[in-house]
């Protein structure tokens, strides 16, 4: 039998040329997809980083009275402790702040007279205070919510965030004020409910003074959230 070329026989064999442009051109978009697939990771993780810092970073206070406002037009009950909460009625971390007074005013009965100032400017249209948050606070049992025009009662009693709140002793003393949410827009445990309940029930306050998490209330010209405040919303 005539053998052919000996060097036909191996022509079906790549050469080491075509195999390393082959092998390269397979590996480029494996490479590619995980160097995206890390890009992607570093981007989640630095997000979740930025959001955590601003869930847990708390808005500044000025509270600096000790009793209840001579100059105010709210009624104190001299015969029960008071808890006031300051509110500006389009701030989505304030909802929290809602759900945690619904479940501190189910453990203290009828111990407090819990009043909401809700901060109504003159300057907005009627009822642009009574936002789904209004209702919210409104839906309490026991809770009295109260337009407050102009902030001008929030300003008697000091508060300068959303969701920031005082609790007084019958005789008008000042012994707690802070947020009662752990972090912005998030419900549960934390130490303001603590000391209000635990007040409630007769026992002594550990802490007078608790973060508060939230907008400035009086703070924007334009009347709405601080931009901070609005990031809750896509949340």
């Amino acid at each position: 039998m005539q053998r052919g070329n000996s060097t036909d026989s191996f022509d079906w064999i790549p050469r080491a040329d075509a195999i390393s442009t082959q092998t390269s051109g397979k590996l480029f978009p494996v490479v590619a997809l995980w160097v995206l697939i890390a890009l992607w990771g570093a981007g989640v993780a630095s997000g979740m980083v930025v959001l955590w810092n601003y869930s847990s970073a708390p808005a500044s206070q000025r509270t600096h009275i000790s009793s209840w406002p001579v100059h105010s037009k709210i009624t104190r009950r001299e015969s029960q402790s008071s808890l006031v909460i300051c509110v500006h009625p389009h701030c989505p971390c304030t909802r929290a702040t809602a759900e945690e007074l619904a479940r501190i005013a189910r453990y203290v009965n009828d111990t407090l007279d819990i009043i909401v100032l809700v901060y109504a400017p003159e300057s907005m249209p009627a009822d642009w205070e009574r936002t789904s948050l209004w209702n919210l606070f409104s839906d309490i049992p026991g809770v009295h919510v109260v337009s407050d025009y102009n902030g001008e009662e929030i300003q008697q009693f000091g508060a300068s965030t959303s969701g920031e709140c005082l609790l007084f002793d019958p005789s008008g003393n000042l012994v707690f004020s802070g947020g009662i949410t752990g972090a912005r827009g998030h419900v549960g445990d934390n130490a303001g409910s603590a000391n209000i309940v635990a007040f409630s029930r007769g026992h002594q306050i550990h802490t007078a003074q608790t973060p508060v998490f939230g907008c400035s209330i009086l703070g924007n010209q334009n009347e709405l959230p601080s931009e901070d405040c609005a990031l809750e919303l896509t949340r």
